[in-house]
């Protein structure tokens, strides 16, 4: 699989986006675990799609849950492994468009911008297919659709870290955007430099949730508002009765 988003920088990604964004980080991570905990049963079966290196994963395997992990970047999954001391988490490196385990979970879970990689109809419908197609009849997904705000720029600098993030839009009519980020890192003295340049899209989420509905899925609860300040609108999703 070619190099994927985030590759280039697996190693230092949790220090620069806990550097960068500070208490939002922390609360976005915080208010996902207890709405996950909140829906599902201890011991129960979930599904991270797009799990990168593990920041929901590693605490919910770590709380009782049994977890497996996808990820289309295999750097990404190699730092989840290695927080993963115990051996808890089944990683596999995928994309979610491609993705068939022939079973179903308790609760998949689509967050962090995930659908924004996906920059094709036929990715993003490929990509619902798969979250319904995991999805038990009686679990729930939990996914997160960014707005427009989210793709914007970002400088930031402390004594050891430097980003440069630049967000292009290259057509306004699809939500097609350029993505290019210069990481400086500094560990021990020593200067690391990483760069990542990649295409994103800013789905309209009435064309997300018309495909989840087309799929079989709709939306049992708008959770966005526990989600506030983050950028996204999150949507509880579950099997058409």
């Amino acid at each position: 699989m070619p190099n994927q988003p985030h590759d280039s920088w697996a190693s230092v990604y949790d220090e620069a986006y806990t550097q960068s964004f500070g208490s939002l980080y922390t609360m976005l991570t915080k208010v996902s675990l207890e709405v996950i905990q909140e829906k599902t049963k201890l011991g129960s079966e979930i599904l991270d799609i797009g799990a990168g290196t593990g920041r929901l994963s590693v605490p919910l395997a770590q709380s009782g849950y049994c977890l497996c992990a996808v990820d289309a970047s295999a750097k990404m999954l190699d730092v989840l492994e290695k927080k993963d001391a115990k051996r808890q988490i089944k990683t596999i490196h995928c994309p979610v468009q491609k993705l068939d385990l022939n079973l179903t979970f308790d609760t998949v879970l689509c967050v962090f911008s995930v659908f924004c990689y996906l920059i094709e109809l036929k990715e993003l419908r490929a990509a619902i297919r798969s979250i319904a197609r995991h999805t038990s009849d009686t679990g729930y997904a939990l996914i997160d659709i960014p707005s427009s705000s989210s793709f914007s720029g970002l400088n930031y600098e402390s004594e050891t870290l430097s980003r440069h993030v630049d967000v292009t839009n290259l057509d306004p009519e699809t939500g097609l955007f350029e993505y290019e980020e210069n990481v400086r890192f500094i560990d021990d003295g020593k200067e690391f430099f990483y760069e990542d340049n990649f295409q994103i899209r800013c789905w309209d989420p009435e064309v997300i949730l018309n495909e989840f509905e087309t799929a079989g899925m709709n939306v049992r609860e708008d959770v966005s508002e526990r989600f506030w300040g983050s950028g996204a609108n999150y949507y509880i999703l579950g099997k058409t009765e």
